[in-house]
């Protein structure tokens, strides 16, 4: 298993997840992160893009390149004032 630091990312359209072989990802169907909207969502391998979804031709980020991606309001919930810690 590789680290943080060797993983590799995509941004997958949801249309697209019946494509997504999990055997080949460190994510479980039950457990992904989509965005706000749930028209994406992010998988997670090490080493080379996983066949399944290589044919999607999607970009691969480092695990520094999608920290920032993943803070923007297109994937993190807006906080809500109201709402108990």
């Amino acid at each position: 298993m590789g680290t943080k630091g060797d993983r590799k990312y995509v941004i997958v359209p949801s249309n697209n997840i019946e494509l997504v072989d999990f055997n080949e990802v460190l994510e479980t169907r039950e457990y992904l992160r989509y965005s706000i909207d749930g028209t994406k969502f992010v998988l997670k391998y090490n080493g080379d893009i996983p066949r399944s979804i290589s044919a999607l031709r999607l970009t691969e980020y480092t695990y520094i390149d999608i920290l920032p991606i993943l803070q923007e309001a297109e994937w993190t919930p807006e906080d809500d004032d109201d709402t108990l810690v």
